[in-house]
């Protein structure tokens, strides 16, 4: 898939498998590690929300491209002229399977 931090993400997923294993296999001899388990919990979810915050503010401009062009095919039709910063050109469709320079 061409995720270079692969083996980081497998280890780490690993690690996380083992601790949960051991925690349940704890409760299980009947030990109550219920501090144990939220703090995981609670360690996880802020990991979670760190990841999904630099993802989402390292990927604004991607966000914004992506929107730009739904909001651009809703308003313009295929075919239609346009200048965007002193360029003229017409606007194209893409279908799902090739790409239609014009109408």
């Amino acid at each position: 898939m061409g995720v270079e931090f692969h083996e980081g993400i497998g280890q780490v997923m690993q690690g996380l498998l083992l601790v949960d294993t051991a925690v349940l296999a704890v409760e299980q001899l009947g030990l109550n590690l219920t501090f144990l388990t939220d703090a995981l919990t609670n360690l996880l979810t802020i990991v979670a929300a760190g990841l999904a915050l630099a993802f989402g503010l390292g990927d604004r401009d991607v966000t914004r491209n992506v929107l730009a062009g739904y909001y651009a095919r809703d308003q313009f039709a295929p075919g239609d002229g346009l200048v965007v910063d002193g360029e003229v050109g017409t606007r194209g469709y893409w279908d799902r399977t090739r790409k239609h320079e014009s109408v």
